[in-house]
Formats: structure tokens, sequence, C-alpha cells
């Protein structure tokens, strides 16, 4: 593959070339009810979308059924299936957004690049974007179409498993933890998984702070570099949440901001917590 496309494309920029991608919507419906974040069907993308726009089940079609925890990577041919489903072409320049804060297009858009697929890029801002921009919508689903896509094998450096934590945590592995929740989830003031706290070792930067206020635009470049200062520049960082949702939308603005040297703790507080042999550390506010 070519050298990977830049990680953002302004409404601006899509308006005046539509045409030149495929969009997929990047829904996520609720996982036996207990999903919290924002939580799309397919009537609703259907009730009014970016035009030409595909709906792409995050939760269903692009996650493992397998897998005891909610929204975790599908291998190769589960991916490929998916995308197929999807209408992407192996060729195709890909195009992401959400209706929400950007974290499910990034989730997304983080899965094409790991399986193999540099051409793709998320909206900035999203739907929301969009539609302040004046943009028209368009209702219905849209035709069905088999793409002709094939993912690669995973590529190395993108997604860590619990043992690469461990690793971590115990001093033979060199990487930099960070916790993307928010502070009272960060602290063990909020139980939100099934034991309070972070995992011991990890930096602290809120996804919510990489956004403009009132929006769901990522921060400028420079701006995004200032809140990732404190973290480590010659560590990888390993990057988490709850089950790696929001992980990818700090990877994004990562991304954004210049480090390459991002994975993500696919199973992320859900699966650490699950193991009460395993640390968690909580401190006061």
């Amino acid at each position: 593959m070519s050298r990977p496309a830049d990680p953002l494309v302004s409404v601006t920029g899509l308006a005046k070339a539509r045409e030149q991608y495929l969009i997929l919507e990047a829904g996520a419906r609720k996982v036996d009810g207990q999903e919290r974040e924002v939580a799309l069907q397919r009537h609703v993308y259907a009730q009014g979308h970016i035009p030409g726009a595909v709906f792409a089940d995050l939760a269903g079609d692009f996650s493992d059924p397998a897998s005891p925890w909610p929204y975790q990577r599908p291998g190769a041919e589960r991916f490929t299936q998916a995308a197929r489903k999807a209408g992407v072409d192996t060729a195709c320049r890909l195009l992401i957004y959400d209706r929400g804060e950007g974290i499910w297009a990034a989730r997304l858009w983080w899965l094409f690049r790991a399986y193999g697929h540099d051409s793709v890029q998320v909206l900035d801002g999203g739907l929301k974007a969009w539609r302040a921009a004046g943009l028209p919508l368009e209702q219905g689903a849209a035709p069905a179409r088999f793409g002709n896509f094939t993912a690669g094998p995973e590529r190395a450096g993108y997604f860590v498993d619990r043992q690469d934590v461990q690793a971590i945590v115990e001093g033979s592995r060199t990487g930099q933890l960070l916790n993307v929740l928010r502070r009272p989830v960060f602290t063990g003031e909020e139980l939100r998984y099934q034991r309070p706290g972070h995992i011991p070792g990890s930096q602290h930067v809120p996804y919510g702070t990489l956004l403009a206020p009132e929006s769901a635009r990522l921060l400028p470049a420079e701006t995004l570099r200032s809140r990732f200062a404190r973290l480590n520049a010659r560590s990888p960082i390993i990057v988490y949440c709850g089950s790696g949702i929001t992980a990818a939308g700090s990877a994004l603005a990562l991304s954004v901001a210049g480090r390459q040297d991002v994975a993500i703790y696919d199973g992320s507080l859900v699966e650490w917590s699950a193991d009460p042999a395993l640390p968690l550390v909580t401190v006061a506010s």
C-alpha cells in the first residue's frame, strides 16, 4: 500500500470531492442492552445520512461475535466479509463518519488500517459538522452492493492484548499506558466496569479534552501535541478505555498530532477488570 492518507477530511473537503469516496457511516447498535455510548440503529441512518453513505454495523459485522468482550476486532476473514458487505473494494478511497463524538468512526478507521487499507480517512466532526454546515442529507438505505475487498493479515503494532499490557506493568516490556476515560472513572470514584480504577503506571488524557468545545471536531494538531506533551516521546503508546472504542478516538488524535507508535489494548478495562488477579489503582480526586 502507498503512504497512509492524512487522517482527517473536513466537511468542506468532502463536499467538494464526495464522488471520489466510498462513504461509510459507522454505527454501533446496543450490545445485550448494556452499551451506554451513542447507539445507532439502521432506521436512524435511513432517516438521514450523508448522500451515498453506506451503514456499517460496527457492533455486529465488524466485531468478533465469539469474544466475551464487546466490540473486539474480528479476524481477517470476518473483516473481509464485513467490508465486502459494505461495498468496499480493495482500491477504493474510504471516508468514515459517525453521529457521535468520532470514536466509532475512528474505530473503523483503525480497523481498516490494521488490516492493510491505508486509503481511509475520518470526517472531522462527523455528521454534526456536516449538518452544521447546512449540507444535504439523504434518506433511505443505500443500494446493496458487494465489494471485492480482501483484508491482509493484521499488521503488527495496531493492537495489543492483555499479556502485552501485563508485560508493561511488570517492566519486561517498554510502553506508555494511556487511559482516555473520564476522570471519575480513571480515579475509581465511578464504577463503570467490574472493578474501579486504572492500570498501574497509566497516564491520563481524557478523550473529551481532545475535542473543540460544543463540537465533535478534534482540536488543531499543535494543541493536540500540547495535550499529549507529558507522554514519553520514546516509548510506544498503548491506549485503552472500556472496550477499545474511545481508545480509537484518541489513537486518531495521536495520529493527527504526529505520533505513529500507537497501539490499542483491545480488551481494555472490560477485560482487565474482570480478572481479580490483575492490579488496578484508585486515587483521590
